[in-house]
């Protein structure tokens, strides 16, 4: 398991965010995937998110870690926790197929698309 959905996140929290979370909590240059399903034409998140971790240790880690310890400011008074997952799509090739033959890739705006790298 490389890939985790992460659910409940805030609304507030974009790709852009959740990248500054990762890499702040040491998690920089061990994930190759992240994307943060957003409404198109508000920018909004949807309080979820999949990220591809580069090795299946680096996702235990980051499993355990969350466990621990709080993630983008979650939970929000009286908000849910943060759940994280197994995604049912896993690795970055698998992922970046997906994305590819989903009806959401032909989004204009940068902010919305998944980072890949």
């Amino acid at each position: 398991v490389t890939t985790l959905m992460l659910r409940n996140l805030p609304a507030r929290v974009d790709r852009a965010r959740l990248i500054q979370e990762l890499d702040a909590v040491g998690f920089a240059e061990h994930y190759d995937f992240c994307y943060v399903p957003s409404d198109f034409s508000t920018g909004k998140a949807h309080g979820i998110a999949f990220v591809n971790f580069s090795t299946p240790e680096w996702a235990d880690q980051f499993y355990a870690w969350n466990g621990s310890r709080r993630f983008c400011q979650q939970p929000p008074p009286g908000g849910p926790p943060l759940i994280v997952l197994k995604a049912k799509v896993q690795g970055l090739q698998a992922n970046l197929r997906n994305w590819k033959a989903s009806r959401v890739r032909r989004v204009k705006n940068k902010n919305l698309l998944p980072f890949v790298g």
